[in-house]
């Protein structure tokens, strides 16, 4: 693990920086190990959020592209791909191309499978969000796969604070031919040597250009791992019977509103608040619930609510 000692500098009118008080120094530990950048997060109440693009229904031939905020609600990451964003299961090299989880990867666009276009198609720009907005990270990481080529293909990510400004980053990132290698930043308090929200964006460059463009030299992603200080209430809704309350709509609000309807189990999980008080409502036209309303503290762990039972 190495670590990197990044002070942070207001920039901005004189005036406005005579006001501000002095920054603290930030450390920034790079890990090479996703084991032990899940547990420097999860240990300082970062729980880590992972994408691995599985989700999204592909095939040995195609190439999927999916929304920026697909992954917003649930795992609280934005995804924004220079000319798109696109998984599949090899880009046309499944040999080289090796998914870490099965059975999608990830790269940026456009789709130009030939031609001299060198220059899209090989940077992503990762925000964060939970409840009403965006919110800063304590933790970034990813897999690289196939970063044999450095020279031709540089694959690296940086990252940003709330200014915008750098704060460091991984360096080129160099695998062997049809390997993986995991990168991972966590931004600490220099003071309490604990991890603190800090990351507000991540710039990733993988390669060259569009990853499956044989005249650029592409490097795949998988996994996105963030660590940030959200988490999941979750619940049950039955019939007066006691049996499982299917397609119920459970609401959670304040200062922002979040829904999710419930399975065939009645189940509900709301992911990706933030810590805060709310007030979780079950609705469905035609019936009423008791309680009506619960209250729930989301303090820093997940949240299992008592039941709500049709009346």
């Amino acid at each position: 693990m190495k670590r990197f000692v990044v002070f942070s500098v207001l920039a901005g009118l004189a005036l406005m920086a005579a006001s501000l008080p002095a920054q603290a120094a930030t450390v920034i530990e790079q890990y090479s190990s996703p084991a032990a950048f899940k547990a420097r997060l999860a240990g300082a109440r970062f729980p880590v959020k992972t994408v691995n693009f599985d989700d999204i229904a592909t095939t040995k031939t195609n190439t999927v592209s999916f929304a920026a905020n697909r992954y917003r609600l649930k795992y609280g990451m934005i995804i924004k791909g220079e000319g798109g964003q696109y998984v599949s299961r090899g880009f046309r090299s499944p040999g080289e191309f090796v998914p870490v989880s099965k059975p999608n990867i990830y790269a940026p666009g456009p789709v130009l499978w030939s031609g001299p276009d060198w220059t899209g198609g090989n940077e992503t720009d990762v925000t964060f969000y939970a409840g009403g907005g965006t919110i800063l990270a304590a933790g970034f990481g990813c897999y690289f796969i196939d970063a044999d080529w450095p020279g031709d293909g540089p694959a690296s990510f940086t990252v940003y604070d709330a200014l915008d400004s750098a704060l460091d980053g991984t360096g080129t990132v160099v695998t062997a031919n049809g390997k993986s290698a995991f990168r991972g930043l966590v931004a600490v308090d220099s003071g309490t040597n604990k991890p603190i929200p800090a990351i507000s964006r991540v710039h990733v460059v993988n390669g060259s250009g569009w990853l499956g463009n044989d005249n650029n030299e592409g490097v795949a992603l998988d996994s996105f791992m963030t660590g940030t200080a959200t988490y999941r209430v979750t619940g049950k809704v039955v019939h007066s019977s006691g049996a499982p309350f299917k397609g119920v709509r459970v609401w959670l609000k304040g200062g922002f509103t979040l829904s999710v309807t419930t399975n065939a189990l009645g189940r509900y999980t709301i992911s990706n608040v933030p810590p805060g008080t709310y007030t979780v409502m079950p609705k469905k036209k035609g019936f009423t619930f008791r309680p009506a309303k619960r209250t729930a503290k989301v303090v820093a762990a997940n949240l299992t609510l008592v039941k709500f039972r049709q009346k």
